[in-house]
C-alpha cells in the first residue's frame, strides 16, 4: 500500500521535475561555476582515511559489545543448588564438581560450611569436556 502511495507521488511531481530540469537546462551556467577553482580540502587526505578507519573501530566495538549483552541476556537463569544435588542432576562426581568450585571453574559460592553451585554454570563446564 506504501509502495503505490509513493508511485502515485512520484508520478504526480513527474512533470514538476521535468519542466525543471528543461528551464535549468535552458539558462546558461553563471560565471563563478565556469571558472570554478578546486577548494583546498579542509582535511589533510590520509586524514579522511584515519577517521573512517576509528568509526569502522567503534562500530566493530559497540557491535562485539551488544553482542556479548545479547548472548549474556540469553543465557538461562543462575539456579543454585547443593554441592551434591548439582552434581547428580548435572550427572558429574561429586569430587569433581568439588573441584570445580574450590578452583573457580564453575560458579560457586560458600554458604556456612557447604557449597552452592550454579547448576547451570556445571552443565556448561561438563559439555566442555565433552
Amino acid at each position: 500500500m506504501l509502495l503505490v502511495l509513493a508511485t502515485a507521488t512520484v508520478r504526480d511531481k513527474l512533470p514538476i521535475l521535468e519542466t525543471t530540469l528543461q528551464r535549468s537546462a535552458a539558462r546558461p551556467l553563471p560565471e563563478r561555476m565556469i571558472e570554478h577553482q578546486p577548494l583546498e580540502p579542509a582535511v589533510e587526505p590520509g586524514a579522511a582515511t584515519v577517521r573512517a578507519d576509528e568509526a569502522v573501530a567503534d562500530l566493530k566495538r559497540t557491535v562485539a559489545l551488544l553482542a556479548a549483552q545479547v548472548a549474556q541476556l540469553e543465557q538461562p537463569p543462575a539456579r543454585w543448588l547443593p554441592l551434591k544435588a548439582a552434581a547428580h542432576d548435572a550427572g558429574v562426581n561429586y569430587e569433581t564438581a568439588r573441584v570445580w568450585a574450590k578452583r573457580g571453574l564453575i560458579e560457586a559460592r560458600r554458604d556456612g560450611k557447604r557449597w552452592l553451585v550454579n547448576l547451570v554454570s556445571l552443565k556448561a563446564r561438563k559439555e566442555r569436556f565433552q
